[in-house]
């Protein structure tokens, strides 16, 4: 599970990265929808880690689970 929550933090974190890059490049081209980009590069932002808690919560909910069966 280590190797999942590597590969699912470093997908998170490109994620949020690539977000904010086409975000301030729309800002600079004078996209006519960088309004729109803003509010998805929040949204993702906030729902992104939110999503990556969860599965980790959960993660750990299931090994705790599978510990007290043994």
């Amino acid at each position: 599970m280590k190797t999942f929550k590597k590969i699912a933090s470093i997908v998170c974190i490109l994620v949020i990265a690539a977000s904010y890059v086409i975000t301030i490049v729309s800002v600079f081209l004078k996209s006519d929808s960088w309004l729109a980009w803003l509010k998805s590069s929040i949204f993702i932002t906030v729902v992104f880690p939110a999503i990556l808690y969860a599965i980790l919560m959960i993660e750990k909910y299931l090994k705790n689970r599978n510990n007290k069966k043994d």
